[in-house]
């Protein structure tokens, strides 16, 4: 990963378990980067993220990443943002 900002690990939870609340990890992706995070890539069918921000502690990225997730698949995730580095 190159670019500027810090790089982040997005967790998600009870997303593709079961074969309930399937989100692709292609349309994540895409969502990750339609809300202005870069260097995004997925890791496994669980929802596990890893994105570049250039602006945001944890707990504003984990706000904004639930209720933006929440508004476009119509389900709650909780999600832990942490810092990778």
């Amino acid at each position: 990963m190159s670019g500027k900002g810090t790089v982040f690990v997005a967790l998600f939870s009870g997303i593709n378990v079961g074969g309930n609340r399937i989100v692709r990890m292609a349309e994540l992706r895409s969502f990750f980067e339609d809300l202005g995070f870069s260097d995004v890539a997925s890791y496994v069918q669980s929802g596990n993220v890893v994105f570049r921000s250039g602006k945001g502690g944890t707990a504003s990225l984990t706000d904004k990443l639930e209720a933006a997730f929440e508004k476009n698949w119509g389900f709650h995730s909780r999600i832990m943002v942490r810092d990778a580095g």
